[in-house]
């Protein structure tokens, strides 16, 4: 999905294998795969991006990182 929607011009950052890498690193340390997901690739991203990407993990995952954008 996250590769899809750069290809369209819908986000401006893409996830790389290492950011997965990362992601997974982080969920190894913090035991909480939402908060590594954060840490290793949301926070990147400007709001925008935020956004679409949460609804992206949402349908993954069922549930939203995000409640409240500001």
């Amino acid at each position: 999905m996250v590769r899809d929607a750069f290809k369209s011009s819908e986000i401006s950052v893409i996830m790389s294998p290492r950011t997965c890498i990362m992601w997974a690193e982080n969920f190894e340390i913090f035991g909480d795969i939402d908060h590594a997901f954060k840490l290793s690739f949301l926070n990147k991203c400007d709001l925008n991006d935020q956004k679409i990407i949460n609804e992206f993990y949402q349908r993954c995952f069922g549930r939203e990182l995000i409640t409240n954008f500001e």
